[in-house]
């Protein structure tokens, strides 16, 4: 990409370069409403920020395998778009990404999309430990799983309870 010096200086003015990556289409309301507060917070502490989202799968193919042929498929036009040679200008500074399959795909050492890029996760339902074998230069809210805690809270919060029902998905 070849910029004209006044274009380059706008753009050297300009905020910092932020990436939402998000594992799905943003209809789904959790991903929607996701993004939607992290847009707004950066939007109030970073008010020059370029702020651009991505999405890697639609909604409705959530429950792909998610192999290493995958990955570096999804990979592909990402590179292309951030991490070019012609992509400097779109390179971001700073990557976010919404649930686990943004955050293996952006951390893969396979596929490398943002080496060196600063990496916030959310809703990453993965260990701790796991997180910082895959990139310990990284932070962010892990989702976890938590059974029995949640019955206990039930419990205190109403003692009168006798059966508790659980509706759950694989997702």
């Amino acid at each position: 990409t070849h910029f004209r010096s006044d274009e380059r200086q706008s753009l050297e003015d300009a905020g910092p370069r932020i990436l939402i990556l998000s594992s799905y289409e943003r209809y789904p309301t959790s991903a929607r409403g996701q993004e939607d507060a992290i847009r707004a917070v950066l939007a109030r502490n970073f008010p020059r920020a370029i702020i651009r989202s991505d999405y890697l799968v639609s909604a409705d193919l959530s429950r792909l395998r998610i192999t290493s042929d995958l990955k570096r498929k999804l990979a592909g036009p990402l590179r292309a778009k951030y991490a070019g040679p012609n992509s400097a200008a779109d390179t971001p500074d700073l990557v976010i990404t919404i649930d686990t399959l943004a955050f293996d795909l952006a951390t893969d050492p396979e596929v490398n999309i943002f080496p060196g890029v600063p990496l916030v996760f959310s809703g990453v339902y993965w260990t701790a430990d796991m997180v910082r074998a895959r990139r310990a230069d990284c932070t962010g809210v892990l989702e976890r799983l938590d059974i029995a805690g949640t019955v206990d809270l039930i419990l205190r919060q109403r003692p009168g309870v006798r059966k508790v029902f659980v509706v759950a998905s694989g997702s």
